[in-house]
């Protein structure tokens, strides 16, 4: 008897043991057959985000191809604003959305969300622009006008090898240099040279994380140094116009929201350089205003002559800061497959309309 107790003892162990085993095994494969799964979703999701990218790099590249619109860039244009192609489309498992929150106030204060491709020369550019451009934009967030401008120069002082900047005929701000970012622990050299990312304005003298917080949605390094004032913010051409013009970037947007007062719509207006002529297909005519011609601005929302002339000032020349185009677009997609999510951000350069466009940025969602 004892024998056969030990036996049975025995056995109902290997059986525990056995179960044991059979039970951490399952637990294992489910483990490993719920992270294969994930790892699988993870790669679709990627490739849908990128496909999502491809689509609104094709809508942009036949803009191109069939002469639409070609020298002017606005919100109600396909590659800009797109909801039916660009919103939670769906493909395959899963569905991408390529979009972005557009950096302007409304008097709700409702996020603006526009479904396309971001102009990057919707902002200021800060390798080109003027000291007094990037101190109005700083200056924008309530800093001190002294900082604002030192701040400013400082930018501009890091990006040109010249000691001395000229603010104004009476206000000369003298660089920095070495002497100062040399003293610094740790030292590094100021770099007198053009940025490669706005998120080098940290190392500026008297940046601070705040400024940079509030003013990184309004600047980019990309593009031909101009800003689109088809698609500028009212903070952006603000910055642009001055103080002695406070008015006049809220006539300009007003002016090309149309009736309906949004962005992004059908009955959008247009800024143009030069006449043109447009053949939009199915959506119909669009005001245009010549900017080069002298009445233009005539019925505007009250645009006054010394409004006029600053636009005029701003388009004009070899340095002019305003343009009504772009040549450097941003693509925020996002996709995602059974609940996995991805991210992808880059930036892309139409150097020649004929040929695909450069990568001149690129992120993704590790």
């Amino acid at each position: 008897m004892k024998e056969k107790g030990a036996i049975l003892i025995t056995a109902l162990w290997i059986v525990a043991i056995l179960t044991i085993f059979a039970v951490s095994v399952g637990r294992q494969s489910a483990v490993s057959l719920k992270l294969t799964s994930y790892s699988v979703d993870k790669v679709q999701a990627f490739h849908l985000a990128r496909a999502g990218i491809m689509r609104v790099l094709a809508e942009k590249s036949l803009e191109y191809k069939r002469n639409l619109s070609t020298t002017i860039d606005a919100f109600n244009q396909k590659w800009a604003n797109n909801e039916d192609l660009f919103k939670e489309h769906s493909l395959g498992n899963g569905s991408y959305t390529i979009g972005y929150i557009y950096p302007d106030e409304t008097e709700d204060e409702e996020e603006i969300i526009l479904y396309g491709l971001m102009d990057e020369q919707s902002k200021v550019n800060i390798n080109t622009a003027s000291v007094n451009t990037l101190k109005n934009l700083i200056l924008s967030f309530d800093i001190d006008e002294d900082d604002a401008e030192d701040i400013a120069a400082a930018i501009v002082d890091w990006r040109d090898e010249d000691d001395e900047i000229t603010i104004s005929e009476d206000d000369v701000f003298y660089g920095a240099e070495d002497e100062y970012y040399q003293g610094l622990s740790p030292a590094y050299h100021c770099k007198n040279l053009a940025f490669d990312s706005i998120y080098e304005l940290i190392l500026v003298r008297g940046m601070t994380q705040g400024i940079m917080n509030n003013i990184t949605p309004y600047i980019t390094v990309y593009g031909n140094g101009k800003t689109n004032i088809n698609t500028a913010s009212r903070r952006v051409l603000d910055s642009l116009f001055g103080p002695d013009y406070s008015d006049l970037a809220s006539k300009i947007v007003e002016y090309r929201q149309g009736s309906d007062e949004r962005i992004g719509t059908r009955d959008d207006r247009w800024f143009s350089l030069g006449s043109y002529t447009i053949d939009r297909e199915e959506e119909g005519l669009v005001e245009i205003k010549n900017l080069q011609d002298d009445e233009w601005y005539a019925n505007i929302y009250g645009v006054t002559t010394d409004e006029y002339n600053r636009i005029k000032e701003l388009t004009a020349g070899s340095g002019a800061e305003v343009t009504v185009s772009s040549s450097a677009y941003r693509a925020k997609a996002k996709a995602e497959v059974n609940k996995v999510r991805t991210e992808i951000e880059a930036v892309y350069i139409f150097e020649d309309s004929n040929e695909p466009p450069s990568v001149a940025y690129w992120y993704q969602e590790t």
